[in-house]
Order: C-alpha cells, then structure tokens, then sequence
C-alpha cells in the first residue's frame, strides 16, 4: 500500500512537471505569437527588407509549426497522462476506502481484545479460585484414600480369613477323599490277602488229610498184612505180587501220584508267610480304624462348620430383613416390605424372595412391580445393606434413572440425611436434577467449542454460604 501511494505521488509530482512544461510552451508560443506579429508589422513598415523578411517570416512560421506540434504532443501526453493520474487517483481513493474498513476491523478487534483481556482476568480468577478447591479435594481425597485403605485392609482380612476357611475345607475333603481311596484299597488287599490264606489253609488241610489217609492206609495195610499174613513191610519187601495185586497197585500208584501232583510242590515257608499275612492284616486294620476315626473328625468338623455359617446366616439376615422394612417405609413415605427364606430347612441352597407393598397397594413380588417401583425397592435393599455393614464411599451409577420427579426427590433427601448422619460419601452418576439439588458439588463436562470440551466443578455449598 505504501508503495502504491509513493507511486501516485511520483505519478502526480510527474504531471505538474509537465503541466508547467507544457505553461512554459504556451507561454514561449505566445511570445513567439508576439515576436512574429511585432515582425509583420515591423514587414509592413520596412517594405524594403520584405524578402528577407518573408524569409525570416516563413522560417518563424515553420518554428512555430514545430513547436505547435511540440505543444499539441505535448497536450496529448500530457491529458495521457492525466487518464492515468485520474486512474491511479481513483486506485487510491479505492485503497483509502480499503484502509477505512481495515481501520475499522482493526478498532474492532482492539475492542474485543480488551474484552478477551477482560474475560482472561476473570478466568484467571476462576482457576485461583479452582486451584483452592483443587487443594480441598485433593485433601478429601487423601482422606478417602487412608478410608479406603482401612477398608481394603478390612476386606483383604475378611477375604483372607475367608480363602483360609475355604483352603481348609478343600485340604479336609482332599485329606478325606484320600483316606477313603486307603480304605478300599486296604480293602482289597485285605480281600485278597484273605483268599491267598484261605487257599493256603484249603491246601495245608487238603494235604495234612490225605498224609492221615495215606498214613492210616499204610497202617491199615500193615495192619491187614500182620493180620492176614502174619508179615511186616520188611517181610514183603522184594517180594513179587500177584498178577492181580500188580495191577491193583499200578492203579493205586497211579491214582496216588495223580492225587500229589495235584497237591503241587509243598511250600515250606507257608507258615512264615501266614504268620507275616496275619501281622499285616492287623496293621492294615489299624490303619483302617484310625482313618475311619479321622473321616469321623473331618464330618464333625464340616458340620460344625456348616452350624456356623447358618447361624452367621440366619442372623444376618434377620437384620438386613428389620433394616430393610424400616428403610422401605422411609424412602415409600408409608407401606411395608418383608424378604423370605425360599427354603428355611437348607440355609446353604436357599434363595431370598423380597416381597414389597407400596401405599394403596397389595403386598406383591419383585417381579410383579412396575420399573420404579423395583428401582425404589432395590434402592432400599442397597441402603439397608449398606446401615447393616457401613462403607467410607458409595458409587451409585444413574439408580434414579427410572424414577419419577417425586420419588427422585425422595431419594435425594434419602441420600442428603444418611450422608449426614451415616457418615457415608455417595458419588452419583446422574442426568436428575433433583438428585443434582442436594448434592455438595457438582462435576461435569461441556463443550465450549467443537472438539474441545472442560470440566466445570460448583460447590454448592460454598454457593450457598456466599447467597446467604
């Protein structure tokens, strides 16, 4: 712009020049208008100087011809050139208007400098203000942290002494499990070891019987060759039988070798082997008798272990069931709610059916309730929950989300009075603003522009003080 502006001012400096120029002609033409008159007249006085005259006169007239061309050239640049100038005038007028609306743009945007300067004092004093409740939160949230920790120490002792419980009762079934899997097999070793000694007695008596019977023939055969023949062994002995006793005796010998052949090799050691069996089988029934004895401890203690989780049971259950009706009647403004034992004899496999009345209505299941009336039941479950085994926080995820204006509000006042007399800190995730109305602060995010998006925190409570 400024080199614009130096080049209408060269352009402007170069026609005056050449509009003086130009004078200057002018007045140079009409001093030669004059000059050449004066010399006609003096031509006409001086008639004898004529013709030379006349020649001085045509040369004056062809000079001035040249410089009325001069001139008239002259003219012509010289109205060019002020085509121009009025070109480069109106350029500049153009480029004026131009700076006008930037001179105007620019106080414009001084204006709204000074007020973005204006808001930046004003958020600077948010963020000190933030940056204080920063601190606040940041010391509440140390607090809740060494809370939490206690908790999760308490939690962690509970889950311990949970997980101990839980590896013994594995430790007692496996060790019981085990103890069976010893008695049937001491069982049948001693099964079999009974069939081992029974066979063994069958043979020793099968054999001590036929020694008496081969004993007894020897002796009835003695007997009957002293009686009959009045001989002995000796006396026979060497002697040939008669073809009828040879083949006799050849049967007999052959029936009797038949007979110890079946009696297989005689074991000498089947005492010993007896005797070892027979020490065994005392001490495998020892062993029988203390494992029986153990399987007895280990069924005693489950069953006193079983007896204390039912009693633990049972009396849980029947505060949680007083806490629960007492709660349902605060949060309901009235009516009465109750929860019962599926199976009363099997505590361990029972389930619980909550059974609620809300005012003007008959008593009814949980299934049969309308959506916020369960959500209103289950939020009174929750809080009964929580006064039976008290925690430092409470996370509750959009609880109301099915309630109406009424009951969200008497949530609201539920969770207000318990925070201030139960000691419990309840964070909600919520879109209600009657559960927004009693809160102590608020978080939320917005948008400011697209794709840039803040988190914006109230503390009601310090909006409040500074109202009041």
């Amino acid at each position: 712009m400024r080199a614009l502006e130096t080049k209408i001012t060269q352009a402007e400096g170069e026609a005056r020049r050449l509009a003086g120029e130009a004078k200057r002609w002018a007045e140079t033409l009409a001093g030669f208008a004059t000059e050449a008159a004066l010399v006609e007249t003096d031509a006409a006085t001086r008639a004898a100087s004529a013709g030379d005259l006349r020649a001085e006169l045509a040369e004056l007239a062809d000079a001035r011809a040249a410089l009325e061309a001069d001139v008239d050239q002259m003219n012509r640049d010289g109205q060019a050139r002020v085509g121009a100038l009025e070109e480069q005038s109106k350029e500049l007028t153009a480029v004026q208007v131009k700076l006008a609306e930037l001179a105007q743009e620019l106080k414009g945007l001084t204006a709204q400098r000074s007020r973005l300067e204006s808001e930046s004092q004003s958020i600077q004093a948010d963020m000190a203000a933030k940056e204080t409740q920063k601190a606040d939160a940041a010391q509440r949230l140390e607090q809740a942290a060494v809370d939490m920790a206690a908790a999760k120490a308490q939690l962690d002792e509970a889950s311990g002494e949970r997980t101990h419980w839980e590896a013994e009762r594995d430790r007692v079934q496996t060790r019981k499990f085990e103890a069976l899997e010893q008695v049937n097999n001491r069982e049948r070793e001693m099964r079999g070891f009974r069939r081992s000694q029974t066979d063994t007695q069958s043979r020793l008596q099968a054999g001590e019987v036929e020694e008496a019977r081969l004993r007894m023939e020897q002796e009835s055969l003695c007997q009957r060759l002293s009686e009959n023949y009045g001989l002995t062994p000796i006396d026979v002995t060497g002697k040939a039988l008669a073809e009828a006793e040879v083949a006799f005796a050849r049967e007999r010998i052959h029936v009797l070798r038949e007979e110890i052949r079946a009696l297989g090799p005689v074991n000498l050691q089947a005492i010993e082997e007896f005797r070892a069996a027979q020490e065994r089988f005392v001490f495998l029934g020892q062993q029988r008798d203390d494992l029986l004895e153990a399987k007895e401890s280990l069924y005693r203690a489950v069953e006193e272990l079983e007896k204390r989780i039912k009693t633990h049971f049972l009396e849980s259950f029947n505060v949680i069931k007083q806490e629960f009706q007492r709660v349902y009647q605060e949060l309901f403004e009235g009516g009465k709610a109750d929860l019962h034992l599926v199976d009363e004899n099997d505590l361990l496999e029972t389930g619980i059916e909550i059974i609620a009345q809300p005012p003007g209505k008959k008593p009814q299941t949980l299934s049969l309730l309308s959506g916020g009336e369960r959500a209103m039941t289950a939020s009174a479950l929750l809080f009964a929950l929580l006064r039976v085994k008290p925690t430092p926080f409470v996370v509750l995820d959009e609880v109301e989300a099915a309630l109406d204006e009424a009951n969200v509000e008497r949530i609201g006042r539920y969770l207000r009075t318990y925070s201030q007399t139960g000691g419990v800190q309840f964070i909600c995730i919520t879109h209600q603003r009657g559960t927004m109305e009693v809160a102590d602060a608020l978080y939320g995010v917005t948008m400011e522009g697209t794709g840039v998006s803040r988190v914006v925190s109230v503390r009601l409570v310090d909006v409040e003080r500074e109202a009041s």
